[in-house]
């Protein structure tokens, strides 16, 4: 990685791009959250923020090491009430033990409407949904001439739908491909019994899927 040099009233070369360097350096090494819901880079894709880092004329500014998901969706009779039945940053070598034996969680008949209550008597559904979001990253560079480079870097390797953004004064590159996945597993329906579960899908159908999407990571 290139030195920063300090001039005498502490700033890094009196360079705005060296300054905004800096600071992002600095947060990444440190423990404090960054503004992100995690609060932290995903642990897979460091090494890559690490030689991005490297070059004198590129920053980091945000990213996502891609993500697989599988999502339960709310009652049909009602809007809202989703939630997350697996998610992962990494690929997965086995079936994660969150989905051996998942099931779908359907609220108390006496938490509904009216309305809906007839409905959750003739079986309300939920569909389960499993995604792929490919990797994305955000770089800062000095010039516009190093983010056409990095552009083109980025395009070779497969990132068909990256770009650069922002003004005369400051060029970001959205490094980003459209490879993303949306498979709906199954749907699930209530028992005709309060508080009931009710199996979203087969182990083999999670299996099958989330071995097929590591060779996307």
């Amino acid at each position: 990685m290139a030195a920063v040099q300090f001039d005498a009233s502490g700033s890094v070369n009196g360079d705005p791009f060296d300054e905004a360097k800096a600071k992002i350096l600095k947060q990444l090494e440190s423990n404090v959250p960054d503004a992100s819901p995690k609060g932290h880079p995903d642990s897979p894709i460091f090494p890559l923020l690490k030689v991005v880092n490297s070059h004198p004329d590129w920053v980091t500014t945000s990213s996502c090491s891609g993500r697989i998901s599988v999502y339960v969706q709310g009652a049909k009779t009602r809007k809202g009430g989703g939630y997350w039945l697996f998610v992962s940053h990494e690929a997965q070598q086995e079936l994660p033990e969150q989905l051996e034996s998942a099931n779908v969680h359907y609220d108390d008949e006496n938490s509904l409407e009216e309305g809906e209550r007839e409905g959750a008597q003739h079986g309300v559904s939920r569909d389960v949904q499993f995604a792929f979001e490919p990797m994305i990253l955000h770089v800062q560079t000095r010039t516009m001439e190093s983010a056409q480079m990095l552009h083109r870097v980025a395009a070779s390797c497969g990132f068909r739908e990256t770009g650069i953004q922002g003004s005369d004064s400051k060029h970001i590159v959205a490094i980003r491909t459209s490879l993303r996945i949306d498979v709906p597993l199954g749907r699930a329906f209530a028992p005709s019994a309060s508080n009931g579960e009710q199996a979203a899908t087969g182990e083999n159908v999670y299996a099958s899927v989330v071995s097929a999407d590591n060779g996307l990571f």
